[in-house]
């Protein structure tokens, strides 16, 4: 990860995972976000997880009203392979983290983790 010793924004894009957005949102800090990345994207599978089969729990009207959140959608034939192996949310996070240059990519699953590595 890029730290800078002002602990300024980070010269790169974030893709998150739902479960991190979930997390943060409950804590009430996930605006430290956009203040800390040039741009935040979530994935489309994961804005759906959160926002429509969330509905009602803890996160999901906060992701759903973060209008500097970015949805994206990545490359169905990648998304498709990655989900052999982790849930879809995740494969999609890691596609996007593919396709795009200099970017994080946020996951909390150990299996997504290695998947990614």
């Amino acid at each position: 990860m890029k730290f800078r010793k002002n602990y300024g924004m980070i010269d790169s894009i974030l893709i998150a995972d739902s479960s991190p957005l979930i997390a943060l949102s409950t804590i009430e800090q996930l605006p430290l976000l956009p203040k800390l990345y040039q741009e935040v994207i979530i994935p489309q599978t994961v804005w759906e997880e959160i926002t429509i089969q969330g509905r009602g729990m803890q996160g999901a009207d906060t992701v759903k009203n973060a209008n500097w959140l970015v949805r994206k959608q990545g490359d169905a034939k990648l998304i498709k392979v990655f989900n052999l192996y982790i849930d879809k949310g995740e494969a999609e996070a890691l596609a996007l983290g593919m396709e795009l240059d200099n970017c994080i990519i946020l996951l909390d699953d150990l299996r997504a983790r290695k998947v990614a590595a």
